[in-house]
């Protein structure tokens, strides 16, 4: 798997190894400009997003004490606010949507 967290960098949220991106980053993006456009603008793989959407939809942040993204209802800090959104939920539709025959 290609997701790391360091407390030290990006403020402890896991992100795609060789890169200043968060998985929650990924999510929101990808589900709103589908896996190939987010593969070509931002030079990642299909298995690096594959990857980075297993690890949100199946909330191995939870198990690995990573710091919780930014943005998702799982992170204290956004829990209650009304633009938080749950990032696992999204990583599965979108996940099962591109990568269900694989």
């Amino acid at each position: 798997m290609s997701i790391i967290h360091n407390l030290n960098y990006l403020n402890g949220q896991s992100r795609l190894a060789g890169h200043d991106i968060t998985v929650g980053m990924v999510v929101r993006k990808v589900a709103t400009d589908g896996i190939d456009a987010f593969c070509e603008s931002h030079e990642f793989s299909r298995i690096e997003l594959r990857d980075a959407l297993k690890y949100c939809m199946n909330e191995w942040c939870v198990s690995s004490f990573a710091t919780f993204c930014e943005g998702c209802t799982k992170n204290p800090y956004y829990s209650q606010r009304e633009s938080s959104r749950k990032f696992w939920e999204i990583a599965r539709s979108v996940y099962n949507k591109e990568f269900s025959e694989e």
